[in-house]
């Protein structure tokens, strides 16, 4: 883990997430690759602001300008598992820096600038369209 909150800026790491087992009829939790994109504070314990990074087999589910797509060369520097992946640029979320696990898988804005600074500007473009 970092000394300051802000040093996972541009990382993807796996952060846990509730979702619930149909099977067992029960709350489970499951890791899932993120992208930091921000934090509430200076100083640990807080929040992460993350996009989700997912496989989205189903075609028909991705936006066609909001989800970034991650090439096998991309998601081999950043150690995803699923060919494709994507930046989920409209899904914002947040998680507690507690429910991140502290092996990053991959600085994607050092190792990828171009796709960061890509990812960076959908997600301004779709958040300038909230509160209106």
């Amino acid at each position: 883990m970092p000394s300051k909150p802000k040093d996972d800026i541009g990382k993807v790491v796996v952060a846990k997430f509730p979702y619930f087992d149909m099977k067992t009829k029960s709350k489970k939790f499951k890791g899932r690759p993120s992208l930091v994109i921000g934090c509430e504070s200076e100083r640990f314990p807080c929040d992460f602001i993350v996009l989700p990074v997912s496989k989205i087999q189903d075609v028909s589910k991705r936006h066609p300008k909001y989800d970034f797509q991650l090439y096998e060369a991309e998601c081999h520097i950043l150690h995803l598992k699923h060919i494709p992946s994507f930046v989920r640029c409209h899904k914002i979320t947040t998680v507690h820096n507690k429910e991140v696990k502290s092996n990053v898988l991959g600085d994607l804005k050092l190792n990828l600038p171009m796709a960061y600074e890509n990812i960076e500007s959908r997600f301004k473009d779709f958040s300038k369209n909230l509160f209106s």
